[in-house]
């Protein structure tokens, strides 16, 4: 079975296209596309959880169905992971057999002196040094357990938060006028409704909170000078009336909440650029353009109160 770096590549030289015309459709950067081609994974080790999105954004600007690559694309996840801890295992290993050889090195003094006579002076300063070690290596043991249990954590937590894609959710048929509705739970009380949050829980990550259904989140994005932007709500693209988009002619989006969603949204450019949910900004690390190279995607989860 072909590779998907080999997929994209071939179709992109059939079309003529270049490194650079694929990294100005899909918004990553050049080092990016030239690691897909490569099929280098341990260059997204950081942005491990996004790697799908920066394949189907690559599928979409040569025209390839995800659906083609979407298994290659999970082995070669899964294939990295496993390597990532079959290492931290080693390391284990060799510091498990370290703190063996240790204690019985320890062991062999002791039972050379017999408890016959008091150790010399200068043993006992090497005994104080064994011991040193000892607890050294036990520190690194510790170290390293910790460092194993929070990797996992946050391969499995990245897995779980993965979005679905749309062909696997399935859609609740619409009630039709004959239908018992009389079991419809009543809505909830606009005093009963605890007021919308917004909370930045990484760089490039927000969640809304106590959002319930039928409310309309209304995002307005403004650049700060000129970009061109990509709207997603669970991996499917809203398309804008324009592409470009500048202070004076912002691009606004109104969602109607039915389900806890994931809102995916893209900027070419950033300068001094601002996201608003009903007209709450959201808080942009200033930091962001010299880390992206220009660009920037954004992720932010609604959570509808069931």
């Amino acid at each position: 079975m072909a590779k998907f770096n080999e997929i994209l590549k071939t179709k992109r030289e059939e079309l003529g296209l270049s490194i650079a015309d694929i990294s100005e459709r899909t918004r990553l950067t050049e080092r990016y596309i030239v690691a897909l081609e490569k099929r280098d994974i341990p260059s997204f080790e950081e942005d491990l959880s996004y790697l799908r999105y920066f394949v189907r954004a690559y599928c979409d600007a040569v025209g390839v169905p995800y659906d083609m690559v979407r298994e290659d694309v999970q082995e070669a996840i899964q294939a990295f992971a496993e390597e990532k801890e079959i290492a931290l295992t080693q390391t284990h290993t060799d510091m498990e057999q370290h703190i063996q050889q240790a204690e019985a090195l320890t062991k062999v003094d002791k039972n050379n002196d017999g408890g016959k006579r008091p150790a010399p002076k200068r043993k006992q300063r090497r005994y104080n040094r064994m011991d040193a070690s000892f607890l050294s290596f036990v520190a690194i043991v510790l170290v390293v357990l910790i460092i194993i249990i929070f990797a996992l954590i946050v391969f499995l937590r990245s897995g779980s938060d993965a979005p679905q894609d749309n062909t696997d959710i399935q859609s609740t048929p619409p009630i039709q006028d004959n239908q018992d509705v009389g079991n419809e739970e009543e809505p909830l009380p606009e005093s009963k409704r605890e007021e919308m949050t917004i909370e930045k829980s990484g760089t490039t990550t927000y969640t809304v909170n106590n959002v319930y259904a039928g409310d309309v989140l209304t995002f307005t994005l403004t650049p700060g000078g000129s970009s061109a932007l990509d709207l997603r709500v669970d991996g499917e693209s809203v398309d804008p009336p324009q592409q470009v988009y500048s202070a004076s002619e912002p691009f606004t989006y109104e969602l109607t909440v039915e389900k806890s969603c994931e809102v995916e949204i893209s900027y070419s450019f950033m300068s001094y650029n601002t996201i608003e949910i009903n007209g709450e900004q959201l808080e942009i690390d200033a930091s962001i353009p010299n880390t992206t190279g220009g660009s920037a995607t954004f992720t932010i989860q609604i959570e509808m109160v069931e």
